[in-house]
């Protein structure tokens, strides 16, 4: 696992966001991050309400230029770094899963599906269907 210093850019969605990356040497790239071992509501589709909803919780706890630590060490299959970010000593992903905003599963297996009800108020209780 890799750990470096970042800066965000911008958040995408409750689950994704772009940073400034520091690869030392003063070099920097941009990347596109999702934070690792967290499924949250789609901000589309019938699940846009609970999206844009945990997408405002994520730009409160990102704002822009904020500087960010972070741990990481492959992509999902749209190439975006899966990241495990420091949030006061704990994961960002567990902080937001706790809070109700999305779930924080490390077991999940390829083909298990989370489903989030729009018609449910929050904290979010997912319908998690194994493959």
């Amino acid at each position: 696992m890799y750990q470096y210093k970042a800066a965000v850019i911008e958040v995408i969605d409750a689950d994704t966001f772009e940073a400034s990356v520091d690869l030392g040497f003063y070099v920097y790239c941009r990347q596109r991050f999702r934070l690792s071992n967290y499924y949250a509501p789609e901000s589309d589709g019938r699940q846009r309400p609970l999206g844009l909803i945990g997408t405002a919780k994520l730009k409160e706890y990102l704002p822009v230029s904020k500087e960010i630590l972070i741990k990481t060490e492959k992509t999902d299959s749209f190439g975006r770094w899966l990241a495990d970010v420091d949030f006061n000593g704990k994961s960002l992903s567990q902080v937001l899963s706790d809070q109700g905003y999305g779930v924080f599963k490390p077991d999940k297996k390829k083909g298990d599906k989370i489903i989030f009800d729009p018609e449910q108020p929050y904290p979010l209780i997912p319908n998690i269907q194994a493959s």
